[in-house]
């Protein structure tokens, strides 16, 4: 196999959940015409599924994204850490311990907290996260 396209761009849950509710709406209007169609709408769906039941990705905006991103910068996270605070939306201070790594000496505990009143601030709604 032979990358078209690189891309040097992570995608949060939200992202790929919008994309795929775009995908399902415009396979639905066009209808099924080869099984490779059928395979990307069983893909899809059950990805679609996935994000919508198991992540907070369908109640998180852009928006919201951008200005929690822009809140955590103090922090000095990595990209990845980010990341897995926007797709996980941690509750508890054992969660943000599992995401960012030596969290123990590179936060202290009240930045630990502030960290998830920030994810309550942002994303409210995010009441499905795993």
């Amino acid at each position: 196999m032979q990358v078209v396209n690189e891309c040097n761009q992570v995608l949060t849950n939200a992202e790929v959940y919008e994309l795929l509710d775009g995908i399902r709406k415009s396979k639905r209007a066009v209808g099924q015409r080869n099984s490779a169609l059928k395979n990307l709408a069983t893909l899809t769906h059950t990805a679609h599924k996935f994000l919508a039941e198991q992540t907070p990705a369908p109640t998180q905006t852009s928006s919201a994204i951008t200005a929690f991103l822009t809140d955590i910068r103090q922090f000095n996270l990595s990209r990845q850490e980010a990341l897995q605070l926007v797709n996980l939306c941690p509750r508890s201070p054992v969660e943000v311990h599992v995401i960012v790594d030596d969290c123990d000496q590179r936060l202290t505990d009240e930045q630990v907290q502030m960290l998830l009143d920030l994810v309550a601030k942002w994303f409210p709604d995010s009441s499905n996260s795993t």
